[in-house]
């Protein structure tokens, strides 16, 4: 899946963890290549970070499913 197809919501693998995504901001400065700003949280351990990530990258996204509540 490419990253300008996040959608907040989805939940994905990176680093072996799953995160869920809490906003993307698709981000175009000047005339530079565009990219896709991403925050997410660690679902694990409840670490909120934020990425940049080309419009071309490959991310492995997990298919939508109930994530229970524990």
């Amino acid at each position: 899946m490419q990253a300008n197809a996040l959608r907040a919501g989805m939940c994905v693998l990176l680093n072996n963890e799953v995160c869920s995504i809490m906003s993307v901001t698709h981000r175009t400065p000047g005339n530079l290549r565009a990219f896709v700003q991403v925050r997410m949280r660690n679902l694990k351990n409840e670490d909120t970070q934020a990425r940049r990530a080309p419009m071309v990258t490959l991310l492995g996204v997990l298919p939508e499913r109930p994530i229970p509540c524990a």
